[in-house]
């Protein structure tokens, strides 16, 4: 079997064909997961929406600022996303922080946006979670 993308190191060496192929499959998936540290219970997981147009150096997501994974990116940046289907998948290791730019967040608003936090992006509910890979392990066959 052969892949069209096996490549596990550091993002920011990855040839141009590889990060083309890795991000034509960020960008197909609807959903991620994400692994943030909370310091009561370890490891926490979240199901975070893919924004369009993602960029593999910065991936952008959109949280209510109220939940657990905005608590644990200020006390921990660590952090893991994890792109998935049935074949293939994507974990990235990297640092995130939480931006609340009112510009930012107009600009990346979306429909997610209208149905969970409709007070919208001019809300403090609205934060947007700015996340930097520096690791990647990728299978896509």
């Amino acid at each position: 079997m052969s892949h069209k993308l096996k490549y596990s190191g550091q993002v920011d060496t990855m040839s141009d064909e590889q990060t083309d192929k890795a991000l034509r499959f960020i960008n197909k998936c609807r959903y991620c997961i994400l692994g943030t540290i909370n310091t009561e219970d370890g490891v926490h997981l979240s199901i975070l929406t893919t924004l369009e147009k993602q960029e593999l150096k910065e991936l952008w997501y959109i949280t209510r600022t109220s939940t657990q994974k905005v608590v644990d990116i200020r006390n921990n940046p660590r952090c893991e996303v994890l792109y998935t289907d049935n074949d293939n998948q994507i974990t990235l290791n990297g640092t995130a922080e939480i931006v609340t730019e009112p510009i930012l967040k107009k600009m990346l608003s979306n429909v997610w946006v209208k149905k969970y936090i409709p007070e919208g992006p001019e809300s403090d509910e609205m934060s947007l979670i700015k996340f930097i890979p520096e690791k990647i392990d990728a299978v896509i066959v």
